[in-house]
């Protein structure tokens, strides 16, 4: 498998190109744990009115040089991003045709859209991130979510998991995202990767363990030791996170997760055509009866009621994504964003895959304000001109203890 390598050297490692990720990952981050740890609750919207400035930012930026920083596909991304937009449009204008729209459900399915246009902004304005950017604001996160752990046990007097910024499975989300990069170079990496995996064993989150491990295991060349203990380690946060929510296995009824797929399958099941196109913006789901599992979710925190569930009531970015846009959109999309990938680095385009595949199981991606700009610069990360000539990076020692000729 084809990789790109890593620079050793150069001037773009965090600058410009890095801003959405340093506030994604740490400037937001951090006065959301601190005041969180002295009781005082999240602002949720941060994230949005920070990433709203970056793209200000950007936009100036682009007006003030008088160019655009062009990357490979930039002109298919615009155009794809527009058509995306117009279609979007249509299907408003079309559900206003069969009834009446909730202009308010209808505009939290375009949020995909509005990330894609910041990101495309600073695509454009400040050139792509380059991987170790997401390498390093991956290590400074899973330091950061480590010394919260630490400090939240020591307050509780018991193992606790880390509250990250309000949602700290987002937060664990970023963690598997530089992961996949870092693992390109594991012995060049080797203390990042061990500061972003603590991160992740202190955030509990089981989706975001479950791909990192099955990543690790499956693409990695870490030895088979490192590989056990990882996955050993990883199994154990696991498992304390469901005593410590109070779940089980062996319960169904406290798996909230499970719950939303079952309706959610089921609603496809019963709708075929709605499944590949989607179903109309804007008006509710033909759900007729809301499990007592998730009652609490959609009804208590989300204001459902019968017949009036929508698609950000399904959590799992492929649930949501195929109720909103129709399983061909979704497939389509998903190809697009990672056919180019796979054309410069095989490795790291399997592990976005299955990073994709996993986590969009339970969390909505490229639905979520820290989450989805990251996601969709990472694909661009490869595209970085300074990699294609940069010096190959020295070889990794080939067994424990031999040294390299000096």
């Amino acid at each position: 498998m084809s990789t790109i390598a890593i620079p050793a050297t150069t001037s773009e490692r965090i600058g410009w190109p890095a801003l959405p990720l340093v506030v994604c990952y740490l400037l937001v981050p951090v006065p959301m744990i601190l005041t969180q740890i002295v009781g005082l609750p999240p602002v949720r919207v941060a994230f949005d009115v920070a990433l709203a400035g970056i793209a200000g930012i950007a936009l100036l930026a682009i007006l003030a040089s008088g160019r655009l920083r062009l990357f490979e596909s930039a002109d298919l991304a615009v155009v794809l991003g527009g058509l995306a937009i117009v279609a979007f449009a249509a299907r408003v204008v079309a559900a206003y045709a069969i009834g009446d729209v909730s202009l308010g459900f209808a505009a939290m399915e375009i949020k995909p859209l509005f990330y894609v246009v910041i990101a495309l902004l600073c695509l454009l304005a400040f050139g792509p991130p380059t991987p170790e950017a997401f390498i390093r604001c991956g290590s400074w996160l899973g330091v950061l979510l480590t010394a919260e752990c630490i400090v939240r046990s020591a307050i509780e007097g018991v193992l606790t998991r880390a509250v990250g910024a309000a949602e700290v499975n987002y937060d664990a989300a970023l963690l598997v995202l530089s992961l996949c990069f870092a693992l390109a170079q594991p012995w060049r990496w080797r203390w990042y990767i061990l500061a972003i995996f603590l991160g992740l064993l202190a955030t509990m989150s089981r989706t975001a363990l479950a791909s990192a491990l099955l990543i690790i295991v499956l693409t990695s060349r870490l030895s088979l030791s490192v590989k056990f203990l990882m996955v050993v380690f990883g199994l154990a946060s696991t498992t304390f996170s469901f005593a410590y929510r109070g779940q089980s296995l062996g319960d169904l009824s406290t798996l909230d997760r499970l719950w939303m797929w079952i309706v959610g399958l089921d609603l496809l099941a019963k709708h075929p055509f709605e499944m590949l196109f989607g179903f109309p913006t804007g008006q509710p789901l033909p759900v007729r009866q809301i499990p007592e599992a998730i009652r609490w979710i959609w009804v208590g925190q989300q204001g459902a009621s019968e017949g009036g569930v929508f698609p950000f009531h399904f959590h799992a970015f492929w649930l949501r994504s195929t109720v909103t846009w129709g399983l061909l959109a979704t497939i389509a999309a998903m190809t697009a964003l990672l056919l180019p990938v796979y054309r410069r680095d095989r490795t790291l385009a399997i592990r976005l895959t299955l990073f994709l595949l996993i986590e969009g199981m339970t969390m909505g991606l490229f639905y979520l304000s820290n989450v989805a700009v990251p996601l969709l610069l990472s694909f661009s990360a490869v595209a970085v001109p300074v990699l294609r000539h940069s010096r190959a990076p020295a070889p990794e020692p080939a067994a424990h203890g031999q040294t390299q000729a000096q």
